[in-house]
């Protein structure tokens, strides 16, 4: 095993990111894919991963499927040929297929449902996530002459999540509500930045999040 700082390994990871879970050809249900997982104590394990799908499937639909992307990690270790099911609080993160999931306290803004494995779709300290929820009260079986990325497309609906580690996790939905705070809190550790931002200064509103996101990577 190996330990790297996490933050440094989640940029070397992602040479090409992903706008989604389940691009294709490159992204398949049930196919095996080399990748490892990211203990919580920081060491890396390689091994091989196997795809899900990216979200649960709503059991409203008559289909009860709660194993997927976001709620676990189906990880062979081949240096003891076990397989092991990891759930977000066993791992900081894991990669599989091109793609880094990061365990954070987020579930689609339910209260109280505990951590995620969300998908980092632009790295950075402050980096932007996106979580999948299956469209409700919709069939899920896929048709005969759908693309599985017309199918997903179709059945899941997507939020995006900002996160910096150690921080707690903002949709873009909720950041609309208490803007200047919530903006604040994510940058907080860059005090003059977060002081333009909660005195409303112009330039630095809610217009203007991309590229306060950028001056704060970029460590102006």
């Amino acid at each position: 095993m190996k330990k790297l700082l996490f933050f440094t390994l989640g940029l070397m990871a992602l040479s090409q990111l992903y706008a989604q879970n389940w691009d294709t050809p490159s992204y398949e249900k049930g196919k095996q894919y080399e990748g490892y997982v990211v203990l919580n104590n920081g060491d890396t394990i390689p091994g091989k991963l196997t795809a899900q799908y990216p979200a649960d499937l709503n059991s409203k639909n008559h289909v009860s499927v709660m194993l997927s992307n976001q709620t676990s990690c189906l990880f062979y270790n081949p240096a003891d040929n076990k397989t092991v099911r990891y759930k977000p609080k066993d791992l900081k993160a894991y990669f599989l297929a091109g793609r880094l999931y990061v365990s954070m306290d987020y579930s689609g803004g339910l209260v109280g449902k505990g951590k995620s494995f969300v998908l980092l779709t632009a790295a950075g300290k402050l980096a932007k996530y996106t979580f999948y929820l299956c469209k409700p009260d919709l069939m899920t079986n896929q048709g005969s002459n759908e693309s599985t990325t017309d199918y997903y497309n179709r059945i899941y609906s997507t939020k995006t999540i900002y996160y910096r580690e150690g921080s707690v996790p903002v949709d873009q939905e909720s950041m609309a509500l208490g803007f200047k705070n919530k903006m604040a809190g994510l940058v907080e550790d860059n005090v003059p930045l977060a002081t333009k931002i909660q005195n409303k200064e112009k330039g630095y509103r809610l217009m203007n999040m991309d590229k306060i996101i950028a001056e704060y990577n970029n460590g102006n």
